[in-house]
């Protein structure tokens, strides 16, 4: 019996997690997205703090639920919060294969700037004080996530192509860009030596 697999899609917001998610294993598992479930709460109107920490609560309540059937799915997240890092180490202790992919861009103003473009789409809205608080601790949390991932996808999706930085599984880096961006120069450094 294989194992079930937990896939993190984590980043800045604005950095393209959703789009990826749903290109690669949304038709396989059941992806769990706070902005979502918000979205199936309050269909007509952008996010009122009330509904998206009742969206927050109904993900985090879905996922623990999930962990315990032992069932493979995907969660999005900034990684901001330490929360997350708990979670995949649950997962894990729970044999879970944790696979975590990474999608950065190159600067707080180009997230920024990302979700402003979301927001005329008709897409959910993002304060620009929360933006610029977890686009560094998602960097912080990354350096831990990445101890607990057996897969890790480093990605850069700044420009208008996705580009592959860093692969690594089990722990050995499978594959390192020869051009890495600011944003994953340190995070590349504490893999690699």
């Amino acid at each position: 019996m294989s194992l079930p697999h937990l896939w993190i899609f984590a980043g800045p917001n604005g950095g393209g997690k959703s789009t990826l998610a749903q290109r690669y294993v949304a038709r396989k598992i059941e992806i769990i997205n706070p902005d979502n479930i918000a979205l199936e709460i309050a269909p007509n109107q952008q996010t009122p703090p009330a509904t998206a920490s009742k969206a927050g609560r109904i993900a985090i309540e879905r996922r623990h639920a999930l962990l315990k059937l032992g069932q493979s799915f995907a969660i999005e997240t900034t990684l901001s919060g330490q929360g997350e890092c708990a979670f995949m180490k649950d997962a894990l202790d729970r044999g879970f294969k944790i696979n975590l992919v990474f999608v950065g861009v190159s600067s707080v103003l180009q997230s920024r700037s990302r979700v402003a473009e979301r927001i005329l789409r008709g897409g959910h809205a993002v304060p620009p004080a929360d933006i610029e608080q977890r686009f560094g601790r998602s960097m912080t949390h990354l350096v831990q996530a990445i101890q607990i991932a057996h897969r890790v996808l480093l990605l850069d999706n700044s420009s208008k192509r996705l580009r592959l930085l860093v692969s690594c599984e089990n722990g050995r880096v499978k594959h390192i860009s020869a051009h890495l961006p600011r944003w994953v120069q340190t995070v590349a450094n504490s893999l690699i030596g």
